[in-house]
């Protein structure tokens, strides 16, 4: 019975699979969500006035993150339909927003450790 099974997958195998699983996760709601806020935080990096490599990751990570859980907020606040084209907009907006609350509340953390340091 051995005989008749068939060899395990090799590695070009598995990794076409996991990019198959990669590439339906992108097209699906969550993956537009995640992609279109973290292309928010990269705009308001973009738009800011120092452009280092490193603010820019944290910036799409942020963004991700911010526009991940507050687009149901944008998208109530700004009273669109609730389509797939609007949800991405509204975590593309959340994504922007929440970058700039994250650098507001960075400063204000920064100026208080300075405020203490003298």
């Amino acid at each position: 019975m051995d005989s008749m099974r068939p060899p395990p997958p090799g590695v070009m195998e598995t990794l076409l699979l996991y990019a198959g699983i990669a590439a339906a996760w992108i097209g699906g709601e969550s993956g537009r969500v995640l992609i279109a806020s973290g292309a928010g935080g990269l705009a308001r990096w973009i738009g800011s006035e120092r452009k280092r490599i490193r603010d820019g990751v944290v910036a799409v990570i942020g963004g991700a993150i911010s526009g991940t859980y507050l687009w149901p907020i944008v998208l109530w606040a700004l009273r669109m339909e609730h389509t797939p084209d609007s949800i991405a907009m509204a975590a593309f907006v959340a994504g922007t927003i929440g970058m700039s609350l994250t650098k507001v509340a960075g400063a204000l953390v920064e100026t208080k450790i300075r405020g203490a340091e003298k």
